[in-house]
Parts: C-alpha cells; structure tokens; sequence
C-alpha cells in the first residue's frame, strides 16, 4: 500500500509535464494554421439556397471592430454562389460577417457548404460544420440549427439581417491534428503509468480521478473543470484525513513554475484572466 501511495506521488510530476507537452504540440498546429493563413489565404466561398435574390457582402476584421473600409462585394456570377476574394496582406482575419442584404421579401437563407481558399488548396465545410461555426446573428435573422436555416425576420426594424462566424483561425484550425497533440502526451501517460495498476487490481480513486480528467479534455471546458474540482476535494480530504497539509513541496513549486510560465508567455491582459491560472498552484 505505501509502494502504491509512493508511485501516486509520481504522477503529480508527470502531468504538469504532460500539460507543457500538450502546449507544446498543439501550439505546432496552431502556429502552422495561421502561417496557412497570412500568406497563402485568398478568400471564402458559399454555396446557398434561398427563395429570392439578394445583395450579399461580407464585413471582415483583423481585430474585433467591423468597418465600411473593410468590406467585400460578391464576385460570384451564380445566384447560388457567393464568392469574396480577399486582399492581400499578412495579417489574419479575425472575425467576418455575411450581410445578408435589404430585400425584405427574402424568407429564408440555406447555406450548403463554405469553402476556405487557399494558393494550394481548399477547405470545404458543410451544412453542419457551417452551422457549428456561426456564433453571432442581428435582431433580423434567427438561426434555425436542427433544420440548418438562417430565417429572417422581415418585420424587424431597422432591418439589418446578418450573421457573424467564428474566428477564421478556429475554423481552419486541423481538429484531428489538435486533439492528437492536446490528448497525446496524456494518452502515453496512462499507457505506461496506469496500465500495469490496472492490470493487477491495483486502482486506487486517485487513477480513477486522473483517468476521468484525461477523458474529460477533449470535451467541453466544464467537463474538464468538473474533474479538476474532483481531484482537489480528494486531496483535501485525504489531507484531513491524515491530519497532514504539506504546501511547500517539490510538486508546488513544479506547479508554481508552471503557473509563471502560462503568466508570461500567455501574455494576460487582465487580473481577470491571471486569476484563471491560480488554480495550478492551489
């Protein structure tokens, strides 16, 4: 029982290792995706289906403010295609907007599919994707995601129908290639570490915890955030259990270490945002 408590205490070394490998690799594959999209991004396509006409446009953003001076016209000579180049320049696109025109005999808007150009290739998102990716929307439209439909609300004054779409950054970004490299480095950590328990009967609640968290990552943030509330009430009450708090140990300077690292390097803007972090050292 001491020699299993022994190993436990391992692990708490190994995963704010596991954590900079995971920051590590993933920022590999974001770093990659946005050098995709300063120099070989060209434009946007959409495939739509509406019962009418109308006068697309397409608002963009290198921060978080739409302007007139930032605005593209539909080039697209078919009416259901939507086609904006944009200009050339080495910065990323933050944020766009697809205005959605002022006819007010449009019903409905169905976007079938989006296409992210490239020099050397394109990105093609489909309905659902298309539909997962739209986070903002003006008082004249709602989004209809089970039927996959941008409805418009034609009585609606002042009539502005448009719908706003999540970062491009986080559109292009490879999912497969993220989660590989988030998961990884917790995937070899219970290949090697926790098998061997497993095998042999030898669970104690910590590797249940840990294995939860691990699951718990590629999921929503609550998830993860819930599994993390878990780990900390068990030590508490392993703490009270023994009677026994030891604060300042080799394991709280690693996390400290690791705390000032994210301060740093994540470049914080606020104390709001700091505050995220003290959960690593408490």
């Amino acid at each position: 029982m001491r020699e299993i408590e022994k190993t436990d205490r391992y692990i708490f070394i190994l995963v704010p290792i596991c954590m900079l490998f995971s920051i590590f690799f993933t920022s590999l594959v974001s770093f990659q995706a946005k050098r995709e999209l300063t120099k070989k991004f060209q434009g946007l396509e959409f495939i739509i289906e509406s019962n009418t006409h109308f006068d697309a446009t397409l608002y963009y953003t290198y921060d978080n403010e739409f302007t007139a001076s930032q605005k593209l016209a539909n080039t697209g000579f078919s009416k259901d295609t939507l086609i904006f180049l944009f200009p050339k320049k080495h910065e990323i696109v933050k944020k766009f907007r697809l205005d959605l025109g002022n006819d007010r005999k449009l019903k409905e808007v169905k976007i079938k599919a989006m296409f992210i150009d490239f020099e050397d290739n394109r990105i093609r998102l489909g309905e659902e994707a298309v539909y997962q990716n739209l986070f903002l929307n003006s008082a004249s439209t709602g989004l209809n995601r089970p039927g996959r439909t941008i409805e418009i609300k034609n009585f609606q004054e002042p009539f502005d129908p448009y719908v706003v779409f999540m970062p491009l950054a986080a559109i292009t970004l490879p999912g497969y290639k993220y989660l590989a490299g988030l998961l990884a480095p917790f995937v070899f950590l219970f290949i090697f570490y926790q098998i061997r328990p497993l095998i042999a009967n030898k669970i104690t609640p910590l590797k249940v915890l840990l294995l939860l968290f691990i699951v718990s990552i590629p999921l929503k943030i609550a998830w993860t955030t819930f599994c993390t509330l878990l780990l900390g009430t068990y030590g508490i009450l392993k703490s009270l259990q023994k009677r026994k708090l030891q604060v300042l140990n080799s394991t709280f300077y690693l996390f400290s270490a690791l705390f000032c690292a994210l301060v740093l390097f994540g470049r914080p803007n606020g104390i709001f945002v700091v505050d995220k972090y003290w959960a690593l050292p408490l």
